[in-house]
């Protein structure tokens, strides 16, 4: 039972990033286009064909995890589980590489022109990692039963899928504002400070 939960949690999060990744780079398929050609690993934007590519190993690595799930066999699910650690383990090589050397750019993992490469999202990717090994251990040959249990850890993987997606909005909101309390004080110090008479002389 315990194989069970943890299988639908790590399956409801993988397949939830998945398809959003993939349906966010089909959506903007420029700005992925941008962000591969700024990070060196396409010529240019005229070449097509990785770009439809790596949305279609997203989309096949979400289903055949959905499938895994129900599936009777158990090296059904450790496949599943080895696509999708391939997947991210490129995704982090990608995202460390970037870091690494200082690239300015931008993570376009769910489509849209998202922020610079950073620490966050090395640490993002190895969370999913984490997950797909998870799911590769706990594969079992039995069918998944649905039970008050495993609708939870469903809707905890969802909600955690929710909160990877959403990382570069969150840092961005969380992330403190440098140099407006200072520069406030300044001006107002400025302001206030009294600008001597000339005297005359007699």
């Amino acid at each position: 039972m315990e194989s069970d939960v943890l299988a639908v949690a790590a399956t409801a999060l993988l397949a939830t990033v998945f398809v959003s990744s993939a349906v966010g780079k089909l959506r903007d398929l420029s700005g992925f286009t941008d962000s591969l050609v700024a990070l060196g690993l396409l010529r240019s934007r005229a070449t097509r064909a990785p770009v439809w590519l790596v949305p279609a190993v997203e989309a096949f690595a979400a289903v055949a995890l959905v499938v895994a799930l129900f599936g009777p066999s158990v090296w059904i699910s450790r496949g599943a589980a080895a696509v999708s650690f391939t997947l991210m383990a490129v995704f982090t090589v990608v995202a460390a590489r970037a870091v690494l050397r200082g690239d300015e750019a931008r993570c376009a993992c769910f489509g849209h022109r998202g922020a610079a490469f950073a620490p966050r999202h090395i640490v993002r990717n190895a969370f999913l990692l984490l997950a797909t090994a998870t799911l590769g251990a706990v594969a079992s040959p039995t069918v998944v039963t649905a039970t008050p249990s495993v609708g939870v850890a469903a809707a905890v993987g969802v909600l955690f899928a929710v909160l990877v997606i959403a990382l570069d909005d969150l840092a961005e909101l969380f992330r403190p504002v440098s140099g407006t309390v200072g520069d406030t004080t300044r001006q107002t110090t400025r302001r206030r400070t009294p600008v001597p008479a000339l005297r005359r002389r007699g």
